[in-house]
């Protein structure tokens, strides 16, 4: 096994599923892959990890069986195949160290009252750190940082409402402020930073639609000036846990709540460090868990892809000669029958820095030349394959079915993009009022300008506002 540094890993973890069937299949065509040139580097292994994070091959052994199986039935077989010791020794050696903050302001004490989600999210992401992590910080923030220490048991133990009011200054929440302190951890102190908070702008009980544009350049400065200095990139997690006490609006005035309200858990380190929490951490699970964006720069990857001849075909069309996958297609025709064509596209998503969720929504994607538009997205597991069609799958994780009624005479080409946007819930949470907070228990004040500031600091940093976009010629 090639030892080599660390490279940059599989973003999607959070949105696969198990494998079983179609995924099987997918998973053994990229192992196949990984096996033509003989050997199986450090990097191609991290991959072969990712896809099957959360299925039935997700543990080491079983993985490296599946991959012994394959390698048995290939005309060019890896001479030595990976350990499972190797692999654990080459995670030990890129082992992160973090810095992780929680907010103890007056507007969240109501989640440190009881049993509540964000009490035992924030030890149960203290235990993920803690294995994975070579040396971890600590802390309670409000108007400043407040080191709890580098010992986990000492910060599990104060992960209580009785201590965490005595800690700083609590009247004090400056959102804009703590986002600061977290990329001076990331670029100062070569931590990755976690920040856990409801993220509720104090105002000053100020007019908020006076004081949260203000936030949001405020916040973009600080991590467009992040961006600006490497490979950083930015994950959000929205959370959900049951909220015991006193909520203060922007007005301060006090409404006693026993709801569940959200809070948010940001992660700010370099594009390789927050892959490497995506491959590992199955962040998923920790309780409370509902949502999950990440924003950086795209790194200009190609992505695979490949028109199917037969699967989910409506109409005519021919490809050209001597191509092995299909990414050009000749002289297309509308069903006699329907007056519509379509056809079906393979594309590989697995190293999408998106959740599924988004990956699925059409709304998400542009379409570009030949009146196309987007009939459909199936996960591969779940799409209905023609067997002449198998060999042009590869590694193939999704298949979109294009569509249209009116096909140009002249040559065009068909753009298929994936736009970053913010998804819908963020608007869906925001609000610009929260004095009658009990009729909004879901929603947060100011949440869709501090996103919007996090997304333009690195949305502009680059020519191009999408994942990714294929281009497929198109010729009459």
């Amino acid at each position: 096994m090639n030892l080599k540094k660390y490279s940059p890993l599989l973003l999607a973890a959070l949105g696969l599923t198990a494998c079983g069937g179609g995924e099987d299949r997918a998973l053994e065509s990229a192992i196949r892959k990984v096996l033509k040139d003989g050997q199986v580097t450090t990097e191609e292994w991290q991959d072969l990890q990712a896809q099957s994070a959360n299925g039935p091959y997700s543990d080491c052994a079983k993985l490296l069986t599946l991959v012994e199986k394959v390698n048995a039935n290939v005309q060019q077989k890896a001479e030595q195949l990976p350990s499972c010791e190797a692999v654990k020794k080459a995670e030990q050696k890129t082992a992160l160290s973090f810095a992780l903050f929680v907010e103890n302001s007056n507007s969240m004490m109501g989640y440190f009252t009881g049993n509540t989600a964000f009490k035992d999210a924030m030890m149960d992401l203290g235990s993920r750190i803690e294995e994975k992590g070579k040396k971890n910080d600590y802390y309670f923030i409000n108007d400043q940082p407040h080191k709890i220490g580098q010992d986990y048991e000492e910060f599990i133990q104060k992960m209580d409402r009785k201590t965490a009011i005595k800690v700083g200054n609590i009247r004090i929440s400056k959102l804009d402020e703590m986002l600061g302190e977290a990329v001076r951890q990331v670029t100062e102190e070569g931590k990755t930073a976690i920040l856990a908070s409801d993220f509720i702008y104090d105002v000053n009980r100020q007019n908020p639609k006076d004081a949260f544009p203000k936030l949001k350049y405020s916040i973009k400065g600080k991590l467009q000036k992040l961006r600006e200095q490497g490979d950083y990139g930015l994950l959000l997690l929205k959370m959900s846990s049951l909220y015991d006490g006193k909520y203060y609006d922007y007005q301060d005035r006090p409404t006693s709540i026993k709801e569940k309200r959200p809070y948010y858990i940001c992660i700010l380190g370099k594009n390789a460090q927050l892959q490497e929490m995506y491959l590992h951490y199955d962040l998923k699970s920790i309780r409370g868990f509902e949502e999950a964006i990440i924003f950086y720069q795209p790194d200009g990857q190609a992505y695979y892809h490949s028109v199917l001849g037969q699967s989910y075909k409506a109409g005519q069309f021919s490809r050209p000669r001597g191509q092995e996958l299909i990414q050009s297609i000749e002289k297309p025709e509308l069903d006699k029958r329907s007056g519509r064509f379509e056809m079906a596209l393979a594309i590989d998503l697995s190293k999408l820095p998106a959740p599924a969720s988004y990956a699925l929504d059409k709304a998400n994607y542009s379409v570009d030349g030949g009146n196309f538009s987007i009939k459909e997205i199936l996960p591969l597991a779940t799409a209905e394959i023609h067997k002449n069609d198998q060999r042009y799958l590869g590694t193939a994780s999704h298949i979109f079915i294009l569509e249209s009624s009116e096909l140009p005479k002249d040559n065009f080409e068909i753009k298929l993009a994936l736009k970053k946007q913010l998804p819908a819930w963020v608007a869906a949470a925001h609000t610009e009022d929260d004095r009658k907070i009990k009729e909004q228990m879901d929603k947060t004040l100011g949440l869709q300008y501090w996103v919007s500031g996090i997304s333009e600091a690195f949305n502009e940093l680059g020519e191009d506002n999408h994942y990714f976009q294929i281009k497929l010629p198109v010729s009459n």
